[in-house]
């Protein structure tokens, strides 16, 4: 996090940015900046993201936040969130892809006489997204 060059009015957005690694990563992104950097988190789960939002706002009150509720594993929720940022910011400056999750299953049943298609979710979030 220390590598990137203190610039004022920066656009960041932290992927999965609303609990677990990806909120520290908010965190300690504010924590380092100068007045005006805004944090863009998104995140599929709009039930913490407000809570996050607002609490961010009141531990760092010189930095702007807002929450984006984003399906990482699809392209247009990704876009229609970036297209949202970019559009009330003017630029976006640095994204840190964290969202990951853990999805219990197998990606091809091994019982199958005729294999089904593979549940691509956990994929499409964690190494695509």
């Amino acid at each position: 996090l220390g590598l990137i060059q203190h610039q004022k009015h920066q656009s960041l957005t932290v992927k999965g940015g609303a609990s677990g690694i990806g909120l520290g990563i908010s965190r300690a992104l504010d924590s380092q900046r100068e007045p005006k950097t805004h944090v863009a988190i998104f995140d599929i789960n709009a039930t913490t993201g407000a809570p996050v939002v607002a609490n961010l706002q009141k531990e760092f009150p010189y930095a702007s936040f807002s929450f984006h509720q984003v399906d990482i594993s699809l392209w247009k929720s990704i876009s229609a969130a970036f297209s949202q940022v970019f559009s009330q910011h003017g630029r976006i400056d640095h994204v840190f892809a964290n969202a990951g999750i853990t999805e219990i299953g197998w990606l091809i049943d091994k019982e199958e006489q005729i294999p089904s298609e593979p549940e691509l979710k956990t994929l499409n979030v964690n190494l695509v997204g």
